[in-house]
């Protein structure tokens, strides 16, 4: 009788070799806190105010929405546990960074020695180009996608359970990736070839299943953002070509920003594009000469989750490389220390000694880069360089004055700047004297801090609307009038006290028009302002005064043709009046006159060579000759 006929199954998987040194853990965990401790005191900013007002208000993410999974069940968890304390938000942002390094290290760990696994984890914890990433809670996507990413890559790797239940796992991890942040996308090839590897009988079947939740992901995307010529997502294929260095220089280099202001800018500096490519070129020159399946495999990790933002034309910002960085940090320890599981009976590749000295250094100047950057203020306004810790200083500074005067915001509530209102008059501005230098984005910060208005709301349930506006009209009459500062300082009124002009319905001389215009241009009350000079011209139609302000307001109030007829006649009548001469000027450059304007202002000039406004007069004529 013959024996049955008994068909090998797959060979087991090899059982996890001994679990790294719960020392290097635990040294990993400490590097991590220490290195980003500063993110417990930074407030909320920007468009974490929305998702908390979402959660606040019980809405609800529509079925197949992009980043369901941490833009709206996150923010809704959260705040019923924890309200509207950015403590609460930035520890479990900082949780999630420390997990992910762990991942990092423990996938490592199986074909390295454990030195050389939390030398690379280490790296990745303290890298600066993650300062927005742990700073700006609104950066939970970022956090969320590269921990289960990080996970689908253990599970994978790994051997700590049955062999059957780790890849689909794995999918599922992928799919929660994707559901954090559609960048997930660019994993999907190497994920997939991870799933093939990993053999069994469904391996085809995950492997397309992956493929396919990357192909949905991506396709909902392309349907949400708006990616045309001149949109915020808008694409170019040359823009990959200067995105692709600046992104490899964020990733090794980062530090050096500290100071800078703009991500973008600094990525688009000639020293981060020509250190990337030098970057790119030595990694793949030792690529090929190593010949590490690793380590090109982590290659391909890193590029491929850059790759979904690459061609993007403006929108470029260090944490886009938080989901990527683990990938190069791979690739530069399989590089040096070896690559590949080690033979039966051999031993793992040594660390190079060298090497634990260098990553030693590296870390600590990753560590004071970040604190660097985080205590870097700008040099001419009082607000901190970095754009999140900007926003966040100004929003906290706001919220916390008008909370000493809740009970007087009504349920509307009108902001209202400072920026000032060019107009020369006696050789000034009509405006009061500001302490700050001139910045186009001086409300554009205030307005992008309190997320338009959503932070009120949020934060005084007794707000129905927060209207951000250039000036006063007469339907503000019955609203809670708030001036603002750059920092974000405030001030809450009534429209009576702010305007503070009692009896304006009686008759008025030239001189109390004109005091008044002056007193509602201050006030931003340009509605007000225009009333009065409106008035005082019909008192003195030719007078310089009036004529200049009353221009000077048409023009800013977006009147052009009134304002050019006005300040036309102001020249007319004193052809030799510098200021009249100055402000004509002005609107016609700001009209596309460059020829009428420099006409104008050479008048100006000839009258007036060493006056200020002839001094303004060269530098717009310089600037726009540059």
């Amino acid at each position: 009788m013959n024996p049955p006929d008994v068909r090998p199954g797959p060979p087991e998987a090899p059982s996890d070799p001994p679990a790294p040194a719960v020392s290097w853990t635990l040294l990993l965990v400490a590097v991590g806190v220490l290195a980003w401790t500063r993110v417990f005191t930074t407030w909320f900013a920007q468009d974490d105010f929305r998702w908390l007002l979402r959660a606040a208000e019980h809405g609800t993410a529509p079925l197949g929405a992009l980043r369901v999974l941490s833009m709206s069940l996150y923010f809704r968890a959260l705040y019923a546990l924890a309200g509207a304390r950015p403590v609460a938000y930035h520890a479990v942002g900082l949780a999630l960074h420390i997990t992910t390094g762990l991942l990092l290290f423990r996938v490592l760990a199986r074909r390295l020695p454990a030195g050389a696994a939390a030398a690379a984890a280490a790296v990745f914890l303290t890298s600066p180009a993650l300062f927005e990433a742990l700073h700006w809670v609104s950066a939970i996507a970022e956090l969320m996608c590269g921990a289960f990413l990080a996970l689908a890559a253990w599970l994978l790797l790994g051997r700590t359970l049955a062999s059957w239940v780790r890849p689909w796992l794995a999918v599922v991890a992928y799919a929660l990736a994707l559901l954090s942040k559609e960048i997930a996308v660019g994993a999907a090839p190497v994920l997939a070839l991870l799933q093939w590897r990993c053999g069994g009988g469904g391996r085809g079947a995950r492997a397309l299943l992956t493929l396919a939740l990357a192909a949905l992901a991506a396709s909902a995307a392309s349907g949400a953002w708006e990616m045309g010529a001149g949109a915020p997502y808008a694409l170019s294929p040359q823009a990959a070509l200067l995105n692709l260095p600046a992104f490899v220089a964020a990733a090794t280099a980062a530090g050096a920003a500290w100071r800078e202001a703009s991500d973008l800018a600094w990525g688009r500096t000639a020293l981060a594009q020509v250190f990337g490519w030098t970057v790119l070129a030595v990694w793949l020159a030792a690529l090929v000469a190593r010949r590490s399946a690793p380590a090109w495999l982590s290659f391909a990790w890193f590029l491929g989750l850059l790759a979904p933002v690459l061609a993007l034309e403006r929108q470029f910002y260090f944490y886009y490389v938080y989901a990527a960085l683990p990938g190069l940090v791979a690739s530069v320890a399989f590089l040096i220390a070896g690559a590949g599981a080690p033979a039966p009976g051999a031993t793992r590749r040594a660390w190079p000694r060298a090497a634990g000295g260098v990553v030693v250094a590296l870390v600590v100047a990753q560590a004071v880069a970040l604190e660097a950057r985080a205590t870097s203020w700008l040099a001419a306004t009082p607000l901190p360089s970095d754009f999140v810790l900007r926003r966040a200083f100004i929003a906290r500074n706001a919220i916390a004055d008008l909370a000493q005067h809740r009970d007087a915001l009504g349920p509307r509530v009108v902001l209202l700047g400072q920026q000032p209102v060019e107009a020369a008059w006696q050789g000034a501005s009509t405006t009061a004297p500001t302490d700050y230098a001139r910045d186009p984005w001086w409300d554009e910060n205030v307005r992008g801090a309190l997320s338009d208005g959503e932070a009120l709301r949020l934060m005084f349930p007794t707000v129905r609307e927060a209207i951000f506006k250039p000036w006063l009209e007469p339907v503000d009459t019955a609203s809670t009038i708030v001036p603002y500062r750059i920092d974000g300082h405030l001030e809450v009124t009534d429209y009576a006290s702010f305007v503070g002009v009692p009896d304006l319905a009686a008759p008025a001389t030239l001189t109390e028009h004109l005091a008044r215009a002056g007193r509602f241009i201050n006030r931003r009350l340009f509605t007000e302002a225009l009333r009065e000079l409106l008035a005082a011209r019909t008192l003195a139609p030719d007078h310089p005064d009036v004529l200049v302000n009353l221009g000077a307001l048409q023009s800013n109030m977006g009147d052009s043709t009134a304002a050019l007829a006005t300040l036309e006649h102001a020249v007319a009548v004193t052809p030799r009046d510098v200021d009249a001469l100055y402000n004509l000027g002005l609107i016609q450059w700001r009209l596309g006159r460059p020829a009428e304007a420099r006409a104008t202002w050479a008048r100006l000039l000839a009258r007036a060579p060493g006056s200020d406004l002839a001094q303004r007069v060269r530098e717009l004529m310089a600037g726009r000759a540059n």
